[in-house]
């Protein structure tokens, strides 16, 4: 399930760039992928709403990719990490949280959770909700699917979008901003 969460769309797919194209996406890859990527997550508790609205569980999610530092980008992402290790404290949460972005993005998302987030929510960085720095290049695995995480040479503020390899064999470009 690949699920986007940004006031704008900037994801091309066989020649598309729709809100339609990735919702029919998401439908399609449902049924093949091995779990959730949640590429950013606008600006604030809205991410929550959404994610119920779209039928799925904060425990389903064990992968994010923050593409930058725009605060309509970041701050559900500070949200969703808040539920998550809120969860694992209470038991609800089996696994790890792996956050993926650049090193500037990760830096800024952990300076506001540990400015902003309870020390027992906090506690479970780099133990179990874990931040893995990318480089230009650098390959990961998300979801069960392979990716490949880009720098988009954004002249406003580093960025990084991928491209993930779909279980069908298609690949899912992301573009950031």
């Amino acid at each position: 399930i690949v699920i986007y969460y940004t006031n704008d769309v900037h994801t091309y797919i066989n020649g598309d760039i729709s809100y339609d194209n990735i919702a029919n996406l998401k439908q399609e890859t449902e049924k093949q992928a091995a779990g959730v990527l949640l590429v950013d997550a606008g600006g604030g508790n809205g991410i929550l709403a959404r994610l119920e609205q779209a039928g799925v569980a904060l425990s389903d999610i064990h992968d994010i990719f923050l593409t930058h530092t725009h605060t309509d980008h970041i701050f559900g992402v500070v949200w969703v990490v808040r539920m998550i290790a809120q969860a694992m404290n209470s038991g609800k949460y089996s696994g790890e949280l792996h956050l993926f972005g650049h090193d500037e993005g990760l830096a800024a998302l952990e300076s506001i959770c540990r400015l902003t987030l309870p020390g027992k929510v906090c506690k479970h960085l780099h133990e179990d909700i874990l931040l893995h720095a990318l480089d230009d290049g650098q390959c990961f695995a998300a979801a069960g699917m392979q990716a490949q995480a880009f720098d988009i040479g954004s002249t406003k503020a580093k960025q990084y979008g991928f491209c993930l390899q779909l279980p069908d064999g298609r690949r899912l470009t992301c573009l950031g901003d």
